[in-house]
């Protein structure tokens, strides 16, 4: 999207010729940018790793000479690839990525011929889940069977397999005999602690998440588990935007919202592990699973299961806007789409729901652009006199 538009055309991780050798469909995407350029890391569920990025990816007659690679056969995965992450990193340069296979490996790939740097040792239960910091040399996967695996002082050499894991958390209550089994749906690491990485993972069925300190100094593992749902929490997010403290913030599945700061410490029960009650917690009124959520320090935005979207004031919790779905009226055997993913700024959010786009900006917007028929303010609900502003684009994407 630029300036208002959805750009004609598909970005595909595979090659176009008729003619060359027949690339695999993927089903995973992770995307990165830098300037102008757009990288697309790619996993499959024949365990193949693919690599995409198009310079100046906003301008139509300059797609072709964008690049698509392709793993070895060797080096791909036994197995689907179920994760695919971009390595955190300071710089605004991405080189490498991380993906989780099913057959219980990690493995770093660079970008420059999509080969694999880093290889862990393939374990019994599939992996879903892998964090990889650059900085920090540090990788985090999370596995089937509840299983945090932490490996410590990663060397990007190419070749190197195999890596046995450092330290092990095992997620109390996981069972993976269950007929409906939990999976880990969220990885979040945080290296900026001097003693070690802190982990906040959650398990889908679970209405409670775990934050897990790892020292390496003293060698020990605590870890949290942050407690106050009522119902199966259906997103976690973690606002760093402050300087003093980290705020972990949750919902569940009937539409209710919690925060943890991140460094809270609590009662240690018999089970030997600390219990951390939430902080706050307020409803979202609508009684809708949350889908996901953004903070940036000032505000709270909520997207829930049906495509709407709520914006609060993170200190007083008053409700400032609320969106409604981009989506048209259903008709037939169309049902809602839920919010998918949320782009926050100081004064801009761009929304995803379905195959709908939606862009926000605060304040006026001239009408000395692409979207002089864009909708005005009376479109959607304003509620309260907060956060003002412009809906500036809807567009459906092909």
């Amino acid at each position: 999207m630029d300036a208002g538009k959805v750009l004609k055309g598909r970005l595909l991780p595979f090659n176009s010729d008729p003619t060359g050798p027949l690339w695999p469909r993927p089903s995973l995407c992770s995307i990165a940018s830098e300037g102008g350029t757009v990288k697309f890391a790619w996993g499959t569920q024949s365990g193949e790793a693919l690599y995409t990025d198009v310079p100046k990816a906003m301008e139509v007659s300059n797609r072709r000479n964008g690049r698509s690679l392709r793993c070895s056969a060797p080096e791909q995965h036994q197995g689907p690839v179920n994760h695919i992450a971009w390595a955190i990193t300071k710089a605004t340069e991405h080189e490498y990525f991380v993906t989780a296979g099913s057959d219980g490996s990690v493995k770093i790939w660079n970008i420059d011929q999509c080969q694999v740097h880093w290889q862990s040792v393939t374990r019994p239960s599939p992996c879903i889940l892998a964090a990889f910091d650059l900085h920090a040399r540090i990788v985090v996967s999370a596995h089937r069977n509840g299983d945090i695996m932490l490996y410590q002082n990663v060397e990007l050499d190419a070749g190197r397999v195999d890596i046995q894991e450092d330290t092990v958390f095992k997620t109390p209550g996981i069972d993976v005999a269950a007929q409906n089994p939990s999976f880990p749906d969220k990885l979040i690491v945080d290296t900026s602690h001097l003693n070690g990485p802190t982990v906040l993972t959650h398990f889908d069925s679970d209405s409670h998440a775990w934050r897990i300190n790892f020292n390496l100094e003293a060698h020990t593992v605590e870890a949290a588990r942050l407690e106050g749902p009522i119902a199966p929490l259906t997103i976690l997010h973690c606002d760093s935007s402050s300087a003093q403290s980290s705020i972990i913030y949750g919902a569940d599945a009937l539409g209710h919202v919690y925060a943890w700061p991140w460094a809270a410490t609590g009662e240690q029960n018999r089970d030997g592990h600390l219990h951390v009650p939430a902080i706050l917690s307020w409803d979202t009124v609508d009684g809708l699973p949350v889908s996901i959520i953004r903070s940036n320090g000032t505000v709270v935005l909520t997207g829930n299961s049906r495509g709407g979207i709520k914006v609060w004031d993170v200190l007083t919790l008053r409700l400032l806007r609320v969106f409604k779905s981009p989506q048209p009226k259903l008709t037939g055997q169309a049902t809602w789409e839920p919010v998918s993913n949320l782009v926050l700024d100081a004064d801009m959010l761009v929304a995803s729901v379905g195959k709908y786009v939606m862009h926000w900006k605060a304040g006026a917007v001239s009408t000395n652009r692409p979207w002089k028929k864009a909708k005005k303010i009376a479109s959607q609900s304003n509620i309260g006199k907060g956060w003002k502003g412009t809906l500036a684009f809807v567009g459906e994407v092909e």
